[in-house]
């Protein structure tokens, strides 16, 4: 086969269900660096480091959040950014946080 017969596909999004509610991982520490936040997995050694908007959602997630929740504060309390990209932002996070289980589903 010749490599310009080749295709790639990128992999398929998981749904993200955008009104279930979300909560913090309990097991999770988490540490002030700068701005923004380290979350740390002691037993999967995995991190993440969260920017200020991120860890702005972090804060949200004290409580049982949903996806949509988290979009509409943001885009409340930061109405000089782009709601889209906002959107975007949080439903990314999500996502990266739920697929390493730094976020759990109610």
């Amino acid at each position: 086969m010749r490599t310009d017969e080749i295709t790639t596909t990128a992999p398929a999004r998981t749904a993200l269900p955008l009104h279930l509610p979300f909560r913090r991982n309990p097991s999770l520490e988490v540490h002030r660096v700068d701005a923004g936040l380290l979350l740390v997995d002691p037993a999967t050694g995995t991190t993440r480091r969260l920017d200020p908007l991120e860890a702005g959602i972090w804060y949200l997630l004290k409580d049982p959040t949903t996806v949509e929740e988290s979009v509409l504060t943001l885009q409340r309390t930061c109405p000089d950014r782009d709601p889209a990209r906002i959107r975007h932002q949080v439903e990314q996070l999500f996502r990266d946080l739920l697929s390493v289980r730094m976020i759990l589903g109610e």
